[in-house]
């Protein structure tokens, strides 16, 4: 991740080509190491709170369904 979002120092063709700069054109765009390690542990946060809301969810409504089924018979 690190060599496409940096300065292309040696204006190599083939890691100019793999640049986020080429695909989303943002003029000026870079990030630092230090930005992204701050994405990627923010990312991993999110998606660590949004997998337990999802498995939390998934609980309750089994709960549910089991409880129904049980009133049901």
């Amino acid at each position: 991740m690190l060599p496409r979002a940096g300065q292309n120092e040696k204006q190599d063709a083939e890691i100019e080509k793999l640049s986020w700069r080429v695909s989303l054109r943002f003029y000026g765009f870079e990030m630092s190491e230090t930005e992204i390690e701050h994405l990627a542990a923010t990312t991993i946060a999110v998606a660590h709170v949004r997998w337990q809301w999802i498995s939390s969810w998934v609980v309750a409504e089994r709960l549910k369904m089991s409880a129904a089924s049980s009133a049901a018979a």
